[in-house]
């Protein structure tokens, strides 16, 4: 479980899993396609010196295809994915690729409100139109291929859809793996966004708006 824990003389947060700590913790989600269940990748920037070539290490903290057993078929069931892995992973940014219900989200947020508990923000991925989704697949080959600054621990869901990985990155639709696309949608909201909007501390508020969260 992630928690967050703040330097001494500083108010910015720090995230810890209790072997390391992280400035930043951001994730992405792969919506359900072709039949089978969607993903969710939760990544942690490991603060400190953790760092090649100047740039900073970055983890898998938690992945899955399901929810406390109930396989990611639908919408709804990847939100309460989103909401587990709030609460347990402190991913407070989720970025995602079109394809979700906004009156779905906007429903699955009133009812969280209602019950007082966090809700769940989540924007496209950043430079989208710039980069498209083959430009997010080549940022994953830059932290994996040679000098690697990319791990992913324990985890096997994510490195198993990346050894399927064609050559040919071109080829690959963001409905092709919904596993590539969590990681791909995180990991560019890690190295595309600013440090201050993507560093969060878990709070509670009345205030937050159904749709969006904070």
């Amino acid at each position: 479980m992630i928690k967050p824990v703040f330097n001494s003389g500083t108010d910015e947060p720090r995230f810890s899993d209790g072997k390391n700590v992280y400035s930043r913790i951001v994730a992405g989600v792969g919506w359900p396609s072709h039949g089978g269940p969607g993903c969710f990748c939760v990544l942690g920037e490991a603060a400190g010196k953790h760092r090649v070539f100047d740039k900073p290490v970055v983890r898998v903290l938690d992945e899955g295809l399901d929810v406390l057993g109930e396989p990611l078929m639908d919408c709804p069931t990847v939100f309460k994915a989103m909401a587990h892995a709030l609460e347990m992973d402190m991913a407070l940014r989720w970025f995602a690729m079109p394809g979700y219900s906004v009156s779905d989200l906007s429903k699955f947020n009133r009812s969280r409100l209602l019950s007082r508990q966090h809700r769940i923000a989540v924007s496209p991925p950043p430079q989208l139109e710039e980069r498209g989704f083959a430009g997010y697949l080549s940022m994953i080959r830059a932290r994996v291929a040679g000098t690697k600054t990319l791990f992913f621990g324990d985890h096997r869901i994510i490195p198993s859809a990346l050894s399927g990985l064609p050559a040919d990155i071109d080829d690959i639709g963001a409905d092709r793996s919904p596993a590539i696309t969590a990681l791909a949608c995180a990991l560019a909201g890690m190295d595309l966004t600013s440090t201050s909007t993507t560093r969060g501390v878990h709070r509670t508020s009345r205030g937050a708006d159904a749709h969006s969260g904070y």
